[in-house]
């Protein structure tokens, strides 16, 4: 068998293979010639990005964010906001970093709220997502009134677990078992506020941190 005839050959199968990555790439993918140095052969192939073959999600993200409440210890009642500020102006909506990517996508599936305030011991308050940042119509202490903006879901959350140091919760989706979700274009966040679900007295001025649990694509 000549020299010409092997190398021929060679050429042929490298050109089929390439033939067939042309086949299963995705039609709007960018391509780049990879040098196999194979006479005469190239292999095609995928750039780093968002294009990609098969499924992404999955990625488990753990989000957090905080605010620290008024020096207030008058009872919260019932569906009142507990917030950053009394002042419907002033109060600034939770913020996580949820989306891999711009204008991503994902879901929540639990949500971990803790606080030093013994006050919290054993009651209970539910977590408000949104899409976009909420516009509050009150403050601290008042009721829980915003703008839609997107609304995603809730999560209640019960202050079950006593520490030396905190009360902590843990709580899923009030409906469902996930909250899914898509950042806005050109972002990565979700927001939330909290809210309570029944009599609570603070000792006001105390830290808030909640965390959520999140897988997305």
């Amino acid at each position: 068998m000549g020299k010409g005839f092997l190398n021929a050959g060679i050429s042929a199968l490298a050109l089929a293979g390439a033939i067939a990555c042309l086949a299963i790439a995705p039609a709007h993918a960018e391509m780049v010639q990879i040098d196999q140095n194979i006479p005469g052969a190239n292999q095609v192939g995928l750039k780093a990005g968002e294009n990609h073959s098969g499924e992404v999600g999955g990625h488990t993200t753990i989000a957090g964010a905080s605010f620290t409440t008024p020096a207030s210890v008058v009872a919260y009642a019932s569906g009142n906001l507990i917030a950053n500020s009394a002042t419907a102006g002033s109060v600034v909506p939770l913020s996580f970093t949820v989306c891999r990517v711009n204008a991503g996508t994902g879901m929540v599936r639990r949500a971990r709220i803790k606080t030093p305030d013994t006050g919290f011991a054993g009651v209970t308050v539910t977590l408000k997502l949104y899409r976009d940042s909420p516009t509050n119509t009150n403050g601290d202490h008042g009721a829980w009134l915003t703008t839609e903006s997107n609304y995603l879901g809730s999560m209640p959350v019960t202050f079950d677990q006593h520490f030396s140091d905190a009360e902590k919760g843990i709580g899923a989706p009030a409906i469902g078992s996930e909250i899914n979700f898509d950042c806005a274009g050109g972002s990565q966040i979700i927001y939330g506020e909290v809210v309570a679900g029944g009599a609570i007295t603070p000792q006001g001025a105390k830290l808030m941190s909640v965390t959520l649990e999140t897988l997305v694509n």
